[in-house]
């Protein structure tokens, strides 16, 4: 996608949407976190008009004719002057925009990587149902089978109410996700598609809130005496097993074996932390340490 996505790839995986900002030279020399992309450019490189991205090994040159303009022109300059006359015929003077005005709304629509799906059927729904459900004028539709997975770039000018309003028109994190869920049941279903489960990224935690969360959990499962917690609590830990088993038995001083526990047991010789362990019991009495 050329713009910034409205919600992380990895929580949609037919459907996302993105901004593209009108961001000027002197705008991106101050941060340089800023991606440079404006209408014209993203524009250029859906049509495949910019000559060192064709060289990209993303890009299969030999198939670069076969993707194809579902709507709107065939060059960057015409849908970037499109987008002027429909701003200009809207009463939008360009030059009193603000610098950080979203200028379009790109639908990226994607269909899984080796998909048994008649593409040309299937963008063709795509396209409509996103003519039809933001109800904005459409700049450029664009399929792209030059790449690894087939996948379609819809640039939307955000006209509502006479005046540039990406804002409203993506809405917040609850309003695309369900524009998302509603592309996949009205049109992904209807060709066999469903998702996959999403990966869980991992959350990274300092050491002083580590400390704090630590706390809290302790605090919560001492004041747990019905045991309501008891569940979480071991999916918790069988969690932590599956993903550090090692660090667990490190700080449990016992080795990784694979005798069993009552052989480890007898030996006499076995570690203090393995002396010193309680009778076993569903549910401990109090925690000591609990690792997050």
């Amino acid at each position: 996608m050329s713009g910034d996505y409205a919600i992380e790839p990895s929580e949609s995986q037919f459907f996302n949407l993105g901004r593209i900002k009108q961001w000027s030279p002197e705008m991106l020399r101050k941060d340089r976190r800023r991606k440079s992309c404006t209408l014209a450019q993203a524009a250029a490189h859906n049509l495949r008009q910019i000559a060192a991205e064709r060289q990209k090994v993303t890009i299969d040159q030999s198939k670069s004719h076969l993707n194809r303009v579902l709507h709107g022109p065939s060059t960057a300059i015409q849908v970037d002057q499109l987008a002027d006359e429909l701003m200009q015929a809207a009463g939008i003077n360009v030059a009193t925009l603000r610098k950080d005005t979203v200028w379009a709304v790109e639908a990226l629509i994607s269909l899984p990587l080796g998909s048994a799906v008649d593409e040309s059927v299937f963008f063709q729904r795509a396209f409509e149902w996103t003519r039809g459900h933001f109800g904005v004028p459409v700049l450029s539709a664009v399929v792209h089978a030059d790449e690894r997975a087939f996948h379609a770039h819809v640039l939307l000018l955000p006209l509502i109410g006479g005046k540039l309003d990406a804002r409203t028109l993506i809405g917040d994190r609850v309003k695309v996700r369900a524009t998302i869920t509603a592309f996949n049941r009205e049109v992904a279903s209807k060709f066999g598609l469903t998702l996959s489960e999403p990966r869980r990224k991992k959350t990274k935690i300092d050491d002083e809130r580590r400390r704090k969360i630590t706390g809290n959990l302790l605090r919560r499962f001492r004041a747990d005496p019905r045991g309501e917690y008891e569940h979480v609590l071991i999916e918790a830990i069988r969690s932590a097993v599956s993903s550090g088993l090692e660090g667990i038995l490190d700080a449990l001083g016992v080795e990784l074996t694979d005798r069993s526990f009552d052989e480890i047991a007898r030996q006499t010789d076995r570690p203090s932390a393995m002396r010193k362990m309680p009778p076993y019991s569903t549910r401990p009495k109090s925690i000591e340490c609990l690792p997050v």
